[in-house]
């Protein structure tokens, strides 16, 4: 459901990331955050959401 790990910080709060891995001139685009971004409060019930990612983000995104 596009979390990759899942955890709760020192300060109690629901913390929920994905990790893209792209090559280089790949980059993270608009659609892999919209999905993310349907899940991680709806699915998931974060509190914080963070994008972890190996390569820069497209512009769309």
């Amino acid at each position: 459901m596009g979390a990759d790990v899942v955890a709760t910080n020192a300060d109690g709060f629901l913390v929920v990331t994905p990790g893209k891995h792209c090559a280089d001139g790949d980059g993270v685009g608009s659609q892999d955050l919209q999905c993310f971004d349907g899940t991680c409060f709806a699915v998931h019930e974060a509190d914080v959401a963070a994008v972890l990612r190996t390569s820069s983000a497209a512009a769309s995104a």
